[in-house]
């Protein structure tokens, strides 16, 4: 009974472990895209400038996806939203 047991929980167990660590793992890859394709045009005072600066989360993410959407940068939407997602933290605390 008790090796069954340790048989089922055991892969629960990594499928929880591997997805502890995925958030941490984004931010990471986030803040790399964004490092890559935004830095490449923009400095980090940009987001600083009170005339630039969003005042919610969402109007952030729609401020990044604009720029995707133009096709100045060829990223999906998660990746999109998870540069927002940096952003937000960084500079906007939200």
């Amino acid at each position: 009974m008790k090796r069954v047991m340790i048989r089922l929980l055991l892969p629960v167990s990594l499928l929880l472990a591997a997805t502890a660590v995925q958030p941490a793992d984004m931010g990471k890859r986030s803040r790399h895209l964004h490092d890559f394709y935004c830095r490449s045009c923009h400095s980090s005072t940009i987001y600083l400038l009170e005339e630039r600066k969003v005042a919610s989360r969402e109007a952030l993410i729609e401020r990044v996806t604009a720029y995707g959407d133009s096709g100045k940068v060829s990223l999906t939407q998660d990746e999109l939203r998870g540069i927002a997602d940096y952003l937000g933290r960084a500079y906007y605390d939200f």
